[in-house]
């Protein structure tokens, strides 16, 4: 059975023995982490992974446009109902 490394996990902030880093950022962009390994033999090669951060675009802004054939239409009778979106959308739900 292979001994456990006495240290699994270093970041720029954080060491770890459970195996796990977490990372957050707050700005857009690559940011490199790196992860060494050490035991009483000593530190493994460095393994680095770069994450590339990405803002959370804002959602969309609709609004509805309402085609009759007057101001006020009739019950029973029909209208269009026109969604307009900007920025981006995946799904418009009517409700």
């Amino acid at each position: 059975m292979q001994r456990r490394p006495d240290k699994l996990c270093l970041d720029r902030v954080h060491a770890s023995t459970s195996g796990h880093c977490t990372a957050t950022s707050s700005v857009n962009g690559p940011q490199t982490y790196t992860v060494v390994a050490t035991n009483s033999s000593g530190a493994s090669a460095p393994a680095s992974v770069t994450v590339s951060w990405q803002k959370i675009p804002p959602p969309p802004v609709c609004s509805i446009i309402v085609t009759a054939n007057s101001n006020l239409p009739v019950v029973g009778s029909s209208v269009l109902l026109t969604a307009v979106c900007s920025g981006d959308s995946e799904q418009l739900q009517l409700g």
